[in-house]
């Protein structure tokens, strides 16, 4: 006949199992086995940081011991299998598992990680214009939304950081293309780029002229003028010993010495 007894150990350690055969008359006959029983398996689950971007990539690192080797580990996000390299592209909150499979057979569950995923941070630049005259100034601002504060921002003036502060002003002083690029890092790891092109142009010009320095009362004056520079088109304003006067052509009917200037505003104010 067969006989059978189940060994079911709680603790770990090498057992003796020692089987005894004994017939009716008398003889004996003895088996004898060890057992080794390892512990229960244990696995954890570890990530750099439990907060992210939407579209970033999140490892699971994982660190399993005990139990008797070689393991199969699967990991798990809200239930659902996947691999241990995630990308979630959702904002919200997520529950990171594992289970380890020895080769016994003998199944364990790790600790559980808690995730957010928040969405892609957004970059606002204000005061910037694409057209300016040179000693103009540009108040730059940069703010930042959603994302992972805190914040921090740098400005780069072709190529060259020259604040890390929201504000700056920039006041060329030379005329040329200027390439500014503002970005943004949230502490999450992501970051926005955003590049303007800004020509900046030389000073504008003006320059009067008249046929003669001298003429009789109720003559007509013709002011000519030439205008360079800066951004048209331009606006001419001509006085007469400071008074603005109407138009270029002048008419004096007073005798005297009269001072005649013109100014110039270009499209930009300047």
């Amino acid at each position: 006949g067969s006989q059978s007894l189940l060994f079911k150990p709680s603790l770990p350690g090498i057992y003796n199992i020692i089987v005894v055969l004994k017939d009716s008359v008398g003889y004996r006959i003895a088996y004898k086995s060890t057992v080794t029983v390892n512990p229960d398996p244990v696995i954890t689950i570890l990530v750099p940081r439990t907060v992210y971007d939407s579209g970033q990539s999140v490892t699971v690192s994982s660190t399993p011991s005990l139990g008797t080797p070689p393991y199969t580990i699967t990991f798990y996000i809200n239930g659902s299998q996947i691999g241990n390299n995630i990308v979630l592209t959702t904002p919200g909150k997520y529950i990171i598992t594992a289970k380890l499979t020895d080769a016994l057979g003998y199944q364990a569950s790790s600790n559980i990680i808690i995730i957010t995923v928040n969405p892609d941070p957004i970059l606002n630049v204000s005061g910037i214009k694409g057209v300016l005259d040179a000693n103009m100034k540009l108040n730059i601002s940069m703010s930042a939304s959603l994302g992972t504060a805190p914040y921090s921002f740098s400005l780069y003036i072709n190529d060259t950081e020259v604040s890390s502060s929201q504000t700056y002003t920039f006041n060329p002083a030379l005329s040329g293309t200027y390439v500014i690029k503002a970005v943004l890092n949230d502490s999450a790891g992501y970051s926005i780029t955003k590049c303007f092109m800004v020509t900046v142009n030389p000073d504008p010009i003006i320059s009067i002229s008249v046929v003669r320095n001298v003429y009789d009362a109720g003559q007509s004056i013709n002011v000519s003028e030439s205008s360079s520079l800066g951004t048209p088109p331009y606006v001419i304003t001509y006085y007469v010993n400071g008074s603005p006067v109407s138009g270029s052509s002048i008419q004096l009917k007073a005798p005297g010495n009269y001072i005649i200037y013109a100014k110039l505003t270009d499209s930009l104010g300047y």
